[in-house]
């Protein structure tokens, strides 16, 4: 048996790809629950049940009692085990499951941009995973399974990503969203008279994120570059939490909001949306469709430290090695 754990919509986009790229017959999916309605919405559309030998959905809430029932359940259920498929390596919830199953072998699929962080900090370097916590390792143990304390970085582990990555020492597998091309072959987005199109960030005006008035400047920024008279404006699926930032975003003159019923690999196909270009700010869906539609041109924004709430460099610097390595692929910096 094989088990796909999945946290977001564009983590089942990537989690098929790869059960249909590694012929996978038989596999559980242990699904997370979205947090926010929009995710809600987008999961429950693309989810088919029927593609999965079992789905098991957990909330995201009470991990320590919620991971080892899981675990508990399915070493009950089946008794031996083939690949483990996954994203978000450095998290506790992937790292117990690998720590209480063992399986032949392990393959990582796109987190989105953060799987360019995670290659570059953690995958080369071959970093283990540590973890310890008194409290909940008793608990852990307590409800039957071993805690993670340190676990090496797994010898049988394999990479199946979107993004190009060079000198790779493990067996890395490129994806390049053939399931979803082939429902959609006939259809591309460009077309130089339409709006422009952009894609919304997360955290705007949160704590840890951008700042309102920064991500206003880019969005003008952009319009103006572009010379667009309608801007067609894709709002990140956490936005709708943040109504203060929906109204001002709604502010802007020529923008048209575009509440998306799926992930954009989706949604423009299904929609058949039209776009004279596509901007935003290191969004995986920037890099997915133009993998899709290489004839769309694509603008990425550069940030500045003083676009983020004080404090925040951590995540400023993140951005600018997601800068570069957008910059490198060709995309049009503004």
């Amino acid at each position: 048996m094989n088990l796909f754990l999945v946290t977001s919509p564009f983590q089942y986009i990537c989690a098929n790809e790869a059960r249909i790229e590694y012929n996978v017959k038989d596999a559980v999916l242990v699904l997370v629950e979205q947090s926010r309605e929009t995710g809600k919405i987008q999961m429950a559309k693309i989810l088919k049940e029927d593609d999965w030998s079992e789905v098991i959905i957990i909330p995201r809430t009470a991990r320590t009692k919620n991971i080892p029932a899981v675990i508990k359940h399915i070493k009950s259920k089946y008794s031996q085990f083939n690949t483990y498929f996954y994203s978000e390596y450095d998290s506790w919830r992937t790292q117990l499951i690998a720590k209480n199953i063992p399986f032949e072998k392990h393959v990582y699929f796109d987190d989105g941009t953060m799987t360019i962080i995670e290659y570059e900090d953690l995958f080369k370097t071959k970093t283990p995973y540590k973890r310890k916590r008194l409290l909940q390792d008793i608990q852990l143990r307590l409800r039957g399974v071993i805690p993670t304390g340190v676990m090496p970085f797994p010898s049988n582990f394999e990479l199946f990503s979107i993004f190009d990555f060079k000198d790779v020492d493990f067996t890395y597998e490129v994806n390049s969203l053939s399931n979803i091309r082939s429902f959609f072959s006939n259809y591309s987005p460009f077309m130089d008279i339409a709006p422009a199109g952009f894609i919304g960030h997360a955290m705007i005006s949160e704590r840890g994120g951008m700042t309102l008035n920064s991500y206003l400047e880019i969005i003008q920024r952009y319009i103006t570059i572009t010379g667009c008279s309608q801007l067609l404006y894709f709002p990140h699926r956490s936005e709708s939490v943040n109504q203060h930032v929906v109204q001002e975003i709604k502010k802007i003159k020529g923008l048209v909001y575009h509440t998306s019923e799926f992930p954009l690999e989706i949604e423009f196909p299904d929609k058949k949306v039209q776009l004279s270009s596509l901007g935003g700010l290191t969004s995986t869906a920037l890099y997915t469709l133009s993998l899709m539609y290489p004839d769309l041109p694509i603008y990425n924004a550069l940030q500045k430290k003083n676009d983020y709430e004080i404090g925040q460099d951590k995540l400023y610097y993140s951005a600018q090695r997601l800068n570069a390595y957008y910059r490198d692929t060709g995309f049009i910096v503004f």
